[in-house]
């Protein structure tokens, strides 16, 4: 931009003295470095760990990551370098002031970065210039609308900012307030320009209607944006709800409210935006909600609320996300709960005691993109859903639903099917071509197409854990699931096609034959390669330990890589290939017929935190480089026949107890009572043996 001015003054040169346009191409070029020296300089003063500023080089400032110029003077005017949920930030110790060299600066944003071990510097406070700025406390900023100090780790509020009498929009969400309830009323009545505050994710406390009590008029007529979530209060609701009259966004959810929701809150005919789920509400929904025909989104989830869904809730024709999941609602739902809800696109009703009644016919005014109605009174598939063009997930689970799987689900745009925990039998039909992952455990399943790969050809994770599915596993997928089933015959080598496999779950069956060694083909389960499922919530890893089935779960986001085949007759030997997946969590062989010893580097494995090898036949001494598995917690080798010490060191010290070591009696060493021989004696023995096969006494030698 600087370039481009340069160019403009360069032109006018033609219609303007000499001295003049020279006199303009230097004001502007002094201008141009000083805001370049002056950001390179401000840069030395940060610690970089992600190179997030690694655009910060060359000559045109205005090109540099997080720099904004004005398009006609060509002068920096905006800084965000922002750091977003803990991702590319900057840490500082003592920032540079040679930010007041941007003279034209007038948007500054620095939120979310690391500066807790500096003070706020001082030279902010005389950038009197900017109207949005991240962080502020000083006095001297009495033009400041825009204050965002989120992310951060404050407490107090200073007394610097009594005097920013303009703000319209703060934002203190995610830092250490921790206030008394009656603060935030206080608050809103200092500041009557207030339209936006978030105070979310603090450590405000007392009772919730603190908060409200007390309002000056000026707070109740301006404000817009409350959000109250994540923090530490109690009591209920208060009246004096209604009083915000122009609210249109409410965040009160996890926020430890309890009692009933007040009538007054239907009030507020303004509200877009309502969310008060994971509280103790109780009670149901008022019937004065009727009344909020702009409500957009409505998150009641995870309460104790209860009665019958009104019927009301289908006349608020703006509502686009309704959500009562996790309460204990019961009755009917039927169609006169969507009569006008035409721009719904997200429902979420699970976890309830509600039944369904649709007319087979019935065509509903709305396109959802999500649906979840898992653990409630379902008995069928309702046919309406064939007519929802852009669902891509549906949860059904635990809904009762009996019945073979209807022929119209191949004609959905799903990616994501969850039918678990139902009462489904017969076979899989051909689905949709977008599907990616399909969730039918629980069911009662008997048959699997061995083309499903083809019935389904987008198809990455597949579970269909405890179902009566005879037959012989399919040749390809992504990730599986298919345990305690009655699958049978060999592990095809054709598996080993499906690379990214981060699942295989093929324990309780009747499988037999050898594991391929081809398994080391599965590079998802490699640092390398791995990616990170994001399909379900959870995901269940088995394992046999201390004789006991057991399971542990791993959260959504986290890379889930599994290989088990527990329970089957597999024999032969362990792959060596199988030590190369070295991002593999748990590794569960156990309850098999597996007579080789186990791979010198299994060692290799340095993500492993579960490993059962239990309940095979196993031979010879347990490796040394086991002592590399530093995430090992959960270790089973019982019931082999195993000898030797048993390793020590890192990890293995803390799995202390004999019983994983069970029914290897050749085993010796720590932490079994049984010692190992000392080595001297172990020679001495050797030497005993070779003297008398030579017809010499011992003790005549030992003279000697």
């Amino acid at each position: 931009m600087e370039c481009t001015a340069l160019l403009a003054a360069s032109a006018a040169a033609t219609s303007k003295s000499s001295s003049t346009s020279i006199s303009i191409i230097e004001d502007i070029w002094e201008s141009f470095w000083t805001e370049r020296k002056a950001l390179l300089k401000f840069k030395s003063s940060l610690v970089d760990p992600s190179n997030k500023l690694s655009s910060w080089r060359g000559i045109d400032c205005c090109t540099w990551e997080g720099i904004t110029c004005d398009e006609i003077t060509g002068y920096v005017v905006k800084l965000h370098i922002r750091c977003v949920l803990f991702s590319h930030c900057l840490t500082s110790e003592s920032l540079d002031p040679s930010l007041l060299d941007l003279k034209y600066l007038n948007s500054l944003d620095l939120s979310g970065n690391n500066f807790q071990s500096s003070m706020i510097p001082e030279f902010l406070g005389s950038m009197k210039q900017l109207h949005y700025q991240t962080p502020c406390f000083l006095q001297n900023m009495t033009s400041l609308r825009f204050l965002d100090l989120s992310h951060n780790q404050y407490s107090s509020w200073s007394t610097h900012v009594i005097r920013l009498r303009h703000l319209v929009d703060l934002n203190l969400e995610m830092n250490n307030f921790d206030h008394a309830s009656y603060w935030i009323s206080k608050f809103m009545s200092s500041y009557c320009h207030l339209e936006s505050l978030d105070l979310g994710s603090n450590h405000f406390h007392g009772e919730i209607s603190g908060a409200f009590k007390n309002i000056s008029r000026c707070s109740t007529q301006n404000l817009k944006y409350l959000n109250l979530a994540g923090n530490h209060f109690n009591g209920e609701l208060p009246k004096e709800l209604d009083k915000v009259k122009r609210i249109r966004y409410l965040g009160l959810g996890n926020s430890n409210i309890s009692g009933r929701i007040p009538e007054s809150l239907g009030k507020l005919s303004c509200l877009r935006y309502l969310f008060m789920g994971r509280n103790m509400l109780v009670g149901p929904i008022p019937s004065s909600f009727e009344n909020l025909k702009k409500l957009r989104v409505l998150d009641l989830s995870g309460n104790g609320l209860s009665g019958n869904v009104p019927f009301i809730l289908g006349q608020l024709s703006n509502l686009k996300s309704f959500d009562i999941s996790y309460n204990f609602f019961n009755g009917t739902i039927s169609e006169v709960h969507f009569a006008k809800l035409s721009k719904l696109e997200s429902l979420h009703v699970s976890n309830n005691l509600i039944n369904f009644k649709f007319g087979y016919s019935w065509v509903p005014p709305f396109q959802l993109q999500s649906l979840k109605i898992f653990s409630n009174n379902g008995g069928q598939i309702p046919p309406w859903r064939q007519y929802q063009k852009v669902l891509d997930a549906v949860d059904l689970n635990s809904c009762g639903i009996s019945g073979t799987l209807p022929k119209w689900l191949g004609n959905m745009n799903l990616e994501l099917l969850d039918l678990s925990n139902n009462h489904i039998y017969g076979t899989i039909p051909k689905l949709s071509s977008n599907l990616t992952s399909l969730d039918l455990s629980d069911n009662i399943l008997n048959h699997l197409p061995s083309n499903i790969d083809r019935l389904v050809p987008s198809l990455e994770s597949l579970y269909l854990t405890r179902n009566s599915i005879n037959g012989s596993l399919p040749d390809s997928l992504c990730n599986m699931r298919l345990r305690d089933n009655h699958f049978q015959g060999a592990i095809p080598p054709a598996l080993c096609r499906a690379s990214q496999i981060q699942i295989l779950d093929l324990g309780k069956n009747n499988l037999t034959g050898y594991i391929p060694h081809c398994v080391g083909n599965f590079s998802g389960i490699t640092k390398e390669d791995a990616e990170v499922l994001e399909y379900f919530p959870k995901d269940v890893i088995d394992q046999v330990l201390k004789g006991t089935d057991m399971e542990y779960y791993t959260d959504r986001g986290l890379e889930v890589v599994n290989f088990y085949l527990s329970y089957n007759n597999l024999v032969g030997e362990i792959p060596s290939e199988l030590t190369g997946l070295d991002n593999l969590l748990g590794l569960n062989l156990s309850h098999n017929s597996l007579d080789r010893e186990i791979p010198s580097m299994i060692g290799n494995l340095t993500s492993l935190e579960s490993l059962d090898l239990s309940n095979n036949n196993l031979v010879r001494r347990i490796p040394s480089s086991l002592s590399n598995l530093h995430f090992l917690s959960r270790m089973n080798l019982s019931n082999n026949n195993l000898s030797g010490p048993i390793p020590t060191g890192n990890q293995l010290q803390t799995l202390d107890e004999p019983s994983i070591y069970d029914c290897n009696p050749q085993l010796c060493g720590d932490p079994l009572l049984k010692r190992c021989p000392a080595k001297n004696h172990q020679r001495t023995s050797i030497l005993k043996m070779m003297m008398e096969i030579h017809g010499i006494k011992y003790g005549l030698v030992h003279l000697l």
